[in-house]
Parts: C-alpha cells; structure tokens; sequence
C-alpha cells in the first residue's frame, strides 16, 4: 500500500507520530478485529488485512525525519509533530528522547503484531500470513535495538542510562524468545516431561501478563484481572526448572522466560512512573 493511501485509510497525516499511529491503530484492531465481529468474519478478516497493510506502510513512512517527510511531500506549513515524553523532555540529553521514543515505538510494533497473530504459539509462526508477521516482527526488534546501540557512547543524564538499561535487557530477551524454536522435550523421559509442562505454563502466564498490560483485547474477558496472580505463579513455575530441574533441556529456554518477566516489568515500572511512553 502507498503512503498516501496507507495515511487515508488510518486518518493520519503526514506530521502525525509514531505514537498517533499506534493509537489510531489499536482503535481500529477493537473495530475491526475477527473475534470482536461475530457473524462477519469474512468481512472483519478483509479489513484487519487492509488496515496491517496501512499500518506497515504507516510506520515506515512515519518513522522518517519530519523534515525529510515535508520535503518529500511539498508540506512546509505543519506543525511539528508533538513529543510522547513531555513530562520529562526539559531535563533529557538534545537527541536522546528522539532516539528513544522512535526505538520504543519499533518495539511495540513488534510485540503488537508478535500477540495479535497469535505468535506466542510457536506452530502458527510459519503458516501464511503469520509467516510474514513473524519475519516483520523480528524485523521491528532488530530496527528498535539498532536504533538504541549508538545511544551507549552518547552524553546521557543517570537517568537516561538507567531507562537505556532497561529498555536494551527487554529487547534482548523478548528477541531470545521469539526465536525459541520449540518447547517440547527432546525425550520421553518423565523428568523432561515434568520440567516442559512448568515451562509451558509459566510461558503461557508471561504471555498473558504481557497482553493484560498492552493488549487487553487480545486475551479472553474471562482470563482477565488475575495479573498479580499471574505474575506470582508465571515467576514459581519458572523457578521449579531452575531449581528442581536444572539438569532438564529446557533450562535455558526457562531462565530467557524468567529474565523477559523481570525485564518487561522494569519497563511497565518505568512506564507507570511516567519516565517512558511504551504502550
């Protein structure tokens, strides 16, 4: 999809941000989505597919510097576009809260198509069209950390290194653990056996807190509001590998499920104390 078209159909404009995009967008997934449109799912599928096209096209465009955007498309009367991190823009480092918040949004595109395909579920991530959302997430996460590596040899304040910290940990165990390629015991065993079920559970459990805090259409109304409990029983069955079955081939895949739990609830702390603009 062009630019242009891709602009229209999600009612932005040229000076819009990457913030405006993915607003605009989750009002429209609750629109549009298959599982919200009961009795139209041929109707709700043609949209969501319209409206991922428009969005892919969106992001690339609007990821571009405003200057480069208004030149290209003979705009030299907007405005510039709003900042996500106001509150905190007057004590941040010249260039760093760009840089950021660009790299941020490149995550959230990521975790947002990664959930609404369904990808947490590692059999659906070479079928169809999941395919090719799977390799444009990984895409989304590589662009994020890409984007936050030349902040590490760059001025920054104690607090925009702790947030740097933070963010650069979160993306490198959310990238370790879309490219887990498989959770099933590699034998028969009983002792494997028991290890793969606390692990697919607590993997189940992570997902759900992740959606539960970001993506609250995407997890079923009667699996919500037991986030505090998911949290405690997703850290416990993660915990029983390490420490009940460190000899379990699946040890490695349970300490990368722990650290992004830890690692993802840094960011939400961050988040709530109004530091970031990640979801």
């Amino acid at each position: 999809m062009e630019q242009k078209e891709s602009l229209r159909v999600l009612g932005l404009s040229e000076t819009s941000t990457l913030q405006d995009l993915s607003t605009v967008f989750r009002k429209l997934v609750k629109r549009y989505h298959p599982d919200l449109n009961q009795g139209r799912e041929e109707w709700s599928t043609r949209q969501m597919h319209q409206l991922n096209d428009a969005y892919d096209a969106a992001f690339s465009y609007l990821s571009r510097p405003l200057a480069e955007r208004i030149i290209k498309s003979s705009i030299t009367t907007k405005p510039e576009p709003k900042e996500s991190f106001t509150r905190y823009n007057k004590t941040r480092t010249a260039g760093f809260s760009r840089t950021f918040e660009t790299a941020l949004q490149y995550i959230y595109a990521a975790m947002e198509t990664y959930y609404q395909y369904g990808l947490d579920r590692i059999a659906l991530r070479h079928e169809g069209t999941r395919r090719s959302r799977y390799s444009s997430s990984i895409r989304k996460v590589k662009k994020g950390f890409e984007l936050l590596k030349p902040l590490a040899d760059s001025p920054m304040t104690q607090g925009e290194e702790e947030e740097l910290e933070i963010a650069v940990n979160f993306i490198r165990y959310f990238y370790k653990n879309i490219h887990i390629s498989s959770l099933r015991p590699a034998d028969s065993t009983a002792y494997e056996r028991k290890a793969f079920r606390h692990l697919t559970h607590g993997s189940e459990l992570i997902d759900r807190v992740i959606k539960e805090i970001m993506f609250i259409d995407f997890v079923e109304p009667f699996r919500r509001g037991r986030l505090s409990e998911n949290i405690k029983l997703a850290e416990a069955e993660l915990n029983t590998i390490i420490v009940d079955y460190s000899d379990a081939i699946c040890l490695r895949e349970s300490e990368i499920k722990k650290e992004l739990l830890y690692s993802f609830l840094d960011l939400v702390d961050l988040q709530e104390a109004g530091r970031i603009s990640f979801y």
